[in-house]
């Protein structure tokens, strides 16, 4: 969140659009992604996704 409130100016379509995105933000998300990849490194990304939102879920009843 502290590198998105850098960029608090801009909106979402601008900070998240491949061509647009600032480097500190795609640092941070390619650190996001690693951590989570190491967390959960026994299953696919495409596993992943689904077991996150199934933990979010259960977390925000």
């Amino acid at each position: 969140m502290r590198i998105r409130a850098v960029h608090a100016d801009k909106n979402l379509a601008w900070l998240y659009n491949d061509s647009t995105m600032p480097e500190d933000l795609k640092i941070a998300h390619a650190a996001n992604d690693a951590a989570v990849m190491s967390a959960y490194g026994y299953m696919t990304e495409a596993e992943i996704i689904p077991a996150l939102m199934k933990k979010y879920l259960q977390l925000t009843k």
